[in-house]
């Protein structure tokens, strides 16, 4: 996996998106999205997915997923700028779907995720970019992130006031 989000499925059910996205080598025809029923308990359980695959026309490598709740975005890593693309809504389990660019994003995402209440965050390996809106969304603010070795996750507080990143 790639990337992880999490948000709702077309009738409202709490569920994880599981992004099969990565493309290093720009060499795949599709990618994979995969929704999983959010279980109620946490225990040990086969759990199903429903997947979906996705074109994306130019083969860039993606690593990151962002959901609103069943509303789902790909942001492309290119090197110098990355497209953003709107997944088809809703998305279909029983053909290919084709992913639409609807935006661009600075290079080197390696990952991003929705605020709760509104907006969402992208992040490189030296900053993070807060914007408003909906993908692609407006520009609100940019922050140096401390150094990581390999800095590739994020997500915000259950509150949307602070972001936890790793490495």
């Amino acid at each position: 996996p790639e990337a992880l989000a999490t948000g709702t499925s077309a009738t409202g059910a709490p569920v994880l998106w599981w992004g099969d996205i990565g493309d290093n080598t720009s060499s795949r025809s599709y990618v994979e999205v995969h929704e999983i029923p959010e279980p109620a308990d946490l225990r040990d359980a086969r759990v199903s997915a429903t997947t979906y695959r996705v074109r994306l026309d130019d083969g860039q490598d993606s690593e990151a997923l962002l959901a609103d709740g069943d509303r789902l975005w790909l942001i492309g890593k290119g090197l110098i700028q990355g497209r953003v693309w709107a997944l088809p809504y809703p998305l279909r389990a029983d053909k290919q779907v084709r992913a639409r660019v609807v935006g661009a994003e600075e290079g080197l995402v390696t990952d991003a995720a929705m605020r709760p209440g509104g907006g969402y965050a992208v992040r490189d390996y030296s900053e993070v970019r807060i914007y408003t809106g909906s993908p692609p969304g407006t520009l609100a603010a940019r922050m140096p992130l401390p150094e990581q070795v390999q800095g590739e996750a994020m997500t915000w507080t259950p509150d949307g006031t602070a972001l936890i990143i790793a490495s």
